[in-house]
């Protein structure tokens, strides 16, 4: 089975304007001008798995887009003081369970202030 990242928010997460038109868009000059970023609200089933102690934001979706420029813009423009994320990447879903294990077991966080774009701590690999 493939790879899914699951996104918490501390509030309900609204794709800007700005994103969702460059979503839309069907045309561009450069082959890595293509990218995305889709969030939907997650599946009941991970919802269950999810809200056992993997997250402690309320507003839990699957996100699709992460590693891109238009996370990274969403972050740097849209984030407002005091929002919070929280990111989970599970490489195979069928190994969901391992996974979570080994997250439970060493749990590494990292905070982005989004003011001063200082980024603290290491990220949560739960892959090794």
């Amino acid at each position: 089975m493939s790879d899914i990242t699951f996104m918490a928010s501390s509030k309900k997460f609204v794709i800007p304007d700005e994103i969702e038109q460059y979503n839309n868009r069907r045309v561009f000059e450069r082959e890595e001008d293509f990218m995305q970023l889709w969030v939907q609200k997650a599946h009941p089933y991970w919802l269950e798995e999810l809200e056992k102690g993997l997250f402690i934001l309320p507003y839990i979706y699957e996100i699709s887009g992460v590693g891109n420029a238009l996370f990274l813009l969403y972050l740097e423009k849209y984030m407002e003081t005091g929002d919070e994320l929280e990111l989970l990447y599970i490489p195979n879903q069928h190994a969901f369970r391992d996974y979570e294990r080994r997250m439970l077991d060493n749990p590494r966080h990292f905070w982005i202030n989004t003011g001063s774009l200082d980024v603290q701590g290491p990220l949560r690999d739960v892959s090794a």
